[in-house]
């Protein structure tokens, strides 16, 4: 079970910072036809506004990715 929400109240299961400082987080989508969830990168898009820098995982990250996935499939079987 998620222990933190968005401010709307989706669920979080995991935020964490990647290999270049880049908060993280995987998190339940709001689309109502079906169960979805983002992998969030919040990048800083005013020094580069045309450019998207996705997470930069390391081997211990991509495992904590790996399993909120799993959690979220597990939930929504």
């Amino acid at each position: 079970m998620p222990k933190k929400y968005s401010d709307r109240g989706f669920a979080i299961y995991e935020e964490l910072t990647d290999t270049q400082q880049t908060t993280v987080k995987v998190q339940k989508s709001s689309l109502a036809e079906e169960e979805c969830v983002f992998i969030l990168g919040n990048n800083d898009i005013s020094s580069h506004p045309d450019k998207y820098f996705p997470p930069h995982l390391n081997v211990e990250q991509a495992k904590r990715v790996i399993k909120a996935l799993q959690e979220f499939v597990g939930e929504n079987e």
